[in-house]
């Protein structure tokens, strides 16, 4: 449970899983119900409010999709990049409708270090568990990813 504001290096998984999810869209507390919000998750964790410090915690994030694949079909899997604008902390990610999300590499590295050189060991092991020769590729950021990383 998020107990104080943690860096992207300190999250347990699953603080990082409802993080990413929340950020991506598709969070849904983990709860029981559709509507499942922080409120009931910091209630089912025995607190009695969201710490006064959460929301501004939650602002510090920004998300970026890196490669997306889809298959044709609603669903989507993609490497993304987390930041934490704070601290200029980043974390590499899988996601997918799914499963959690999945960190891919060290669980943080310095924003400054975030470059094609560093990203393209994850971007092409990504592609290759993926089965994508029927699938669609979209490079969101090419001046992370290059747009020549499938023929």
């Amino acid at each position: 449970m998020f107990e104080k504001p943690k860096s992207l290096g300190e999250l347990a998984e699953y603080e990082f899983h409802n993080l990413a999810s929340f950020l991506l869209g598709e969070w849904d507390g983990s709860g029981p119900k559709p509507g499942y919000n922080w409120q009931q998750f910091f209630s089912d964790e025995g607190l009695d409010e969201v710490p006064a410090w959460f929301y501004g915690w939650l602002d510090n994030f920004e998300l970026e999709e890196l490669v997306s694949i889809e298959d044709g079909s609603s669903s989507a899997i993609s490497l993304c990049l987390l930041k934490d604008r704070n601290i200029n902390e980043a974390a590499i990610f899988c996601s997918s409708q799914y499963a959690p999300a999945k960190l891919v590499g060290a669980p943080s590295y310095p924003i400054v270090a975030i470059n094609r050189e560093l990203l393209l060991p994850f971007v092409e092991e990504f592609l290759d568990q993926n089965e994508i020769s029927e699938m669609s590729i979209k490079v969101w950021n090419q001046n992370l990813v290059p747009n020549t990383i499938h023929p």
